[in-house]
């Protein structure tokens, strides 16, 4: 809950699998999409295999949700995920590409990195500068053990902390855990 409230310009989650990260920022992709008319949202991974899942849930909300629907103006999968709002939000769907060349150029006001255990360093170098001032930047990551830029903002005290350990979830076992 205090995540989910949390209105921090900067907060990450080094949180455990299964423990609704997805969730999460599938609610505040819904809520921005109705509270934030005219302003923008980067949902970035560093590979296809995690943006593609992610996007289509959003997509699936968003075309299935009749309080959501009313509000969709379009919704595109290629070159790049992009939901556009009839009240002007715009939702940005993009993987890293080669050294975050898919970040360089963009200026959004929100910043959602899932996976980030997963962004190479110079992906990191290329989405900050895509943050317009007094934005948002929400990482969601699992720890893996590599000290890269995520575990660096995983302890960083101008971040909001979230830590969920896998044991939040209801079906948590150790053979889950193993595997």
């Amino acid at each position: 809950r205090d995540s989910l409230e949390s209105r921090a310009r900067r907060k990450v989650h080094c949180s455990g699998r299964d423990v609704g990260k997805t969730a999460e920022i599938e609610i505040m992709a819904a809520w921005a999409s109705m509270v934030l008319p005219n302003k923008s949202m980067l949902i970035a991974t560093q590979h296809e295999a995690h943006i593609t899942p992610l996007m289509r849930r959003l997509q699936n909300l968003f075309e299935n949700n009749p309080a959501l629907s009313s509000n969709v103006l379009a919704i595109r999968a290629t070159p790049a995920w992009h939901f556009t709002f009839k009240n002007g939000f715009e939702i940005h769907g993009r993987i890293a590409g080669k050294d975050g060349i898919n970040f360089q150029g963009m200026h959004v006001d929100f910043q959602i990195v899932d996976e980030a255990q997963n962004m190479e360093d110079e992906s990191w170098n290329q989405i900050y500068p895509a943050l317009n001032g007094e934005g948002f930047r929400w990482i969601y990551g699992v720890p893996n053990g590599l000290r890269n830029q995520f575990y660096h903002l995983s302890r960083n005290p101008q971040y909001e902390q979230h830590h969920w350990p896998s044991t939040f979830n209801p079906e948590y076992t150790p053979a889950k855990d193993a595997e």
